[in-house]
Formats: C-alpha cells, structure tokens, sequence
C-alpha cells in the first residue's frame, strides 16, 4: 500500500509541471560526471614481410581491441610512424584492423614502426639491407668529342651508367655510384686548365652520384685547356658486392687550329698546265691542334686560294679528322714570270694557299695547355702567295688583309689567339699554310759529255755522259715521263730507260757510259740518241721528244 502511495506522488508531481529529470545510470558503468574510458585498449601490430631490401614496400596491420576485447569501432583513427624509410599514416579502422605501407629507403638498418590509437601503442621492427649488386653497364654518352675550354666548341659530355641487381633488374633509386676519370692533364686542378668529372671541386678526377629512374646514373665530364683521351669508369659496392664498368674513351679535341699543323699535300704536283686546261689536282689540307689532335673542330673553314689555274670550291670544312679537300685545275691565268726569258724553273711553279681561323703555335713552359705571358712563341705574319719565290713578301703580291688595315703587316710581336690578352693581339688569327706545284709543257732535252766533240772513245776505254731535259723553263716533264737511251755502237751502261716521278724543279739530269764493247781497235761511228716519251695525265699526253750526240767507239 505504501509503494502505490508513492508512485501516485511520482505521477502526481510530473503533472504538476516539474521538470528535472531523474539521473539515469552510465552505459559505461563509470559512475555519475566522470570521462568515459577509452575505446581502445590493444593494438597487436604485424607486418609482411619483416625484412627487406632498398625501395621494396611491405604491408603493415594494426588490429586494435577496446576494454572488452572487442574490436574498435570502424574509423577508429591509427598514427603509424617509422624511424627509417616511410610508411602512409594515419589509417582507419576497418573490422578493428588499420592499414599501412612501408617503403624502405636507401639506407639499411631497423627500421621501428610504431602505432598510435588513442592513448595505446605499440612498435615492430622491419629489417633493411642493401640489394646485392648484379652488374653496372655503360649506356650512352652525349658527346664522344668535345673542345677545349674556350674553343667556342661544346665543352661537356654526359657520361650514363646503368646499376642492376642480382636478379637483372635496375636498381633502386638513390643507390651510390662511384666514377673516376683519367684524362690528359693528369688530375690537374681546373683552374690550371685540367679537366674535371661532377662538380667543381678539389677532386678533379672523381665524382659520385646515386642511381635515377630505371638503375641509372649520369656524371658529366668538363674538358679543361688540355687536348686528349679521356676515360671515364662507374662502380658500386653493396653489401660486400661490387662491379665495375667503363666508357668509350672520349676525345677532348684541341678545338683551335695550330699554325704549326697545318700543311698542305696535292694529288699530282707536275701539271702539264702550259700546254693543257682542265687537267686536275686534289688539293688537300691537314689540320690539327697543338698537341697533334686531328678531330679539331669539325666544320672548321678553310679557304683556298692559288696564283694560276683555278681552284674549285674556293673553300671547304674539315671533317672529323681534320681534313679537308678542293680541286686545282689548269687553265688561265699561268704562273707569273718571275725572270725574263726561258729556262728559269721558278717561272712554273704555281704556289696554292690555304688559310683558316686558329692560333699562333706558343712553347708552353708550364705545361698547362695555355699561352702565358713570356713564353716563347711563333709571330705570323699576314697570308700571302710568294709569286716571285723570294720566301718573303714583295710589293705586288696577293695577300689576306686579315686586321684590316689595307696594308700588308708582319708579326704584331704579341702572341695570337683565343683567350689572349697583349695589346693588339688577334683572338681569331689567320694561320696559313702553301704548297708549290707546276705547270709544265714539252721536254727539250741535250747530251753533254767532257772533251772535245765528236766524242772519241778508244779501244778498251769508256766515257761519261749527260742528259739534261726540262721544259721551258726548265721544269722536269709530267710523271711518267720516260726516257730512253740508245747506241748504234759501244756498250750502255745500265739502265738505259728511266721513268720520272711527281716532280717540281729542274732540269733533270740524268748521267750514263758508254764503252768500247769490242776487242778490235777500228773506229767505228756512234750515235747515241735519248728519246722522251711524256706521261699521259688524265687523257692528255704531250708528243714525244728526243736530242743525240754523235762520236765513234775504237
């Protein structure tokens, strides 16, 4: 009775307006206005694998259990760190399990792996170690030549190696690569001129890099004021395991022409040009640095130019040995006429001249690749064609204006040159180079001998004699030219048929005997007699020719 008393009390007060709820007991059980426990009251961390090596990833698993051993609810927030390599933080909770991914780096060691919830967590370990090294291999090199340092020319090549692991796969990214040079300067510091590999620093001659996208790894070589072979080698040693591999070998070429290598050659130098037009000859130019490097700047101008004939193209470019051709071929004008009359073999010489930008050659002293004030060098004056052959320039002569002046100009007394720096010196100098041929005609020709004439040759006795044979002005007759001696009596000395070369200057002489070649003691008439058969030159021969003497033979 007492209990329904007080519940109509109860309903009684509810109706009368009272507001103030009842406290109702925590779902948790935690007591009246107090914080709720946390949810999570476990975290078992796993991963797979447990070990591994650089760049590879493994899956990393956080199950994370509340008060009651039940799994958190799913969204449950989970901070994963490391202390090496990296691992994708935060997750979620899905199912009571979290999940991550580790990506090793390029560092070994142990890597711990730690998981946050709440106010728990706990840490695993994972195990880095290097790939073993399969093998390193040349891939490319982006120039095979490159100039010296101020040649105008590119200066620098990159050199790329690709890393592979055991298995032939590349090798991971930021894995360490070892390269190391020999070049000509011989490890000299590039501020002495010598070249370098990687960045500009104290150790010239070697570099490191790491390994970029597909196992590969570039260093770049920078050429100095030295011309040369240059080689350049990669390594990588992991784990105990390493492997070696090297570039072709690279030319730093010389990239500036030196006057002192630089000649001319021609194909045929005895021209029948006095008789004949469009007879030809290959003009060729040899070009090369100071140091003999013939692979200076491909594409280098030379411009030809001769006193007679013509030349055809009047200039051309080197190719990558330095070398470079034209053609001469006879026609007007002829060679200047130095003397006045015949038989003056300078007449016919025909001087052909080549010019090109380069450098006046230097002795370099300190051997650092480069002219220094006070060391000895050659003065050059300006190009000219010697018409007169007098081996100096006269008044008249065709020469090359290369300051401008309008006047002919012998050496400056300074050295010439790219990079250089006396008072009135020539960065872009013109060296030059000639070579001497001839335009020939028909050969004369006469037989001399000592004594008085007709020759007498007595009974068991012999006699010296004596061709000489040239052409107008007394240069020899065109290769092949051969020349043949006969007698009606006596005994020739051997031989007695000659064939001449490719030959500039004259006359030509050329010397026999004639003997007694019987036991009697009558005198018996002789003639001996030289005929000249000229050489054919491109389908062009000139008509025989032919002297004699006449004497008797006891």
């Amino acid at each position: 009775m007492k209990k329904s008393w007080l519940l109509l009390l109860c309903l009684a007060l509810v109706a009368c307006g009272d507001k103030t709820p009842f406290p109702l007991p925590s779902s948790s059980g935690g007591g009246n206005g107090g914080p709720p426990p946390s949810p999570v009251a476990s975290i078992v961390l796993t991963t797979n694998p447990s070990t591994l090596t650089f760049g590879k990833t493994a899956s990393v698993s956080a199950t994370v259990r509340d008060i009651s051993d039940a799994f958190v609810p799913d969204g449950t927030e989970v901070t994963f760190t490391t202390s090496l390599g990296a691992v994708t933080s935060p997750g979620t909770t899905s199912n009571g399990i979290a999940s991550a991914t580790f990506t090793a780096g390029t560092a070994a060691g142990t890597a711990i792996i730690e998981a946050l919830a709440g106010s728990i967590s706990t840490s695993t370990q994972i195990t880095v170690s290097a790939p073993q090294t399969g093998s390193i291999e040349f891939v490319s090199v982006s120039r095979s030549l490159i100039g010296i340092r101020g040649s105008g020319q590119p200066e620098t090549s990159s050199i790329t190696f690709r890393v592979k692991d055991i298995s032939g796969n590349p090798a991971i990214d930021g894995l360490s690569v070892s390269f190391v040079m020999s070049g000509p300067s011989g490890g000299r510091l590039p501020g002495d001129g010598g070249e370098y590999i990687g960045e500009l620093d104290g150790t010239p001659n070697s570099s490191s890099g790491a390994t970029q996208g597909d196992g590969l790894a570039t260093v770049v070589l920078n050429s100095g004021a030295v011309a040369g072979a240059v080689t350049v080698s990669a390594s990588v040693s992991v784990s105990g395991s390493s492997a070696t591999s090297s570039a072709p070998t690279i030319s730093i070429g010389g990239g500036i022409a030196s006057a002192s290598h630089v000649n001319l050659e021609a194909s045929v130098r005895n021209l029948p040009g006095l008789v004949f037009s469009n007879i030809t000859s290959t003009i060729s130019a040899f070009v090369a640095d100071r140091s003999g490097n013939a692979n200076v700047l491909p594409g280098t101008s030379v411009s030809f130019y001769t006193e007679a004939g013509a030349v055809f193209p009047s200039s051309g470019v080197t190719d990558s040995k330095g070398f470079v051709s034209v053609t001469l071929r006879t026609q007007a004008p002829d060679p200047f006429n130095v003397l006045s009359g015949d038989l003056h073999p300078i007449n016919g010489h025909v001087t052909v001249l080549a010019t090109l930008i380069g450098q006046e050659e230097f002795i370099d002293a300190n051997g650092d690749g480069l002219y220094n004030e006070g060391e000895e060098f050659t003065d050059l004056p300006e190009p000219f064609i010697d018409r007169d052959d007098s081996s100096g320039y006269d008044p008249g002569e065709f020469f090359i204006d290369a300051n401008g002046d309008g006047l002919y100009s012998e050496g400056n007394g300074v050295w010439d040159g790219p990079g250089c720096t006396g008072v009135g010196c020539l960065p872009g100098k013109t060296i030059w180079a000639t070579i001497k041929l001839a335009f020939t005609g028909p050969a004369t020709c006469s037989v001399t001998t000592t004594g008085t004439l007709p020759f007498v040759i007595t009974n068991g006795t012999s006699k010296n004699f004596t061709i000489t044979l040239g052409d107008i002005n007394n240069n020899a007759p065109v290769t092949g030219t051969t020349i043949t001696i006969a007698a009606t009596k006596g005994t020739l000395s051997e031989p007695t048929s000659v064939t001449l070369g490719d030959i500039v200057e004259g006359p030509v002489t050329i010397g026999f005997t004639l003997a007694d070649g019987d036991t009697d003691s009558t005198p018996d008439a002789s003639i001996v007699s030289v005929l000249i058969k000229h050489g054919s030159l491109q389908g062009e021969t000139i008509g025989d020719s032919s002297c004699s003497i006449a004497g008797t033979v006891q």
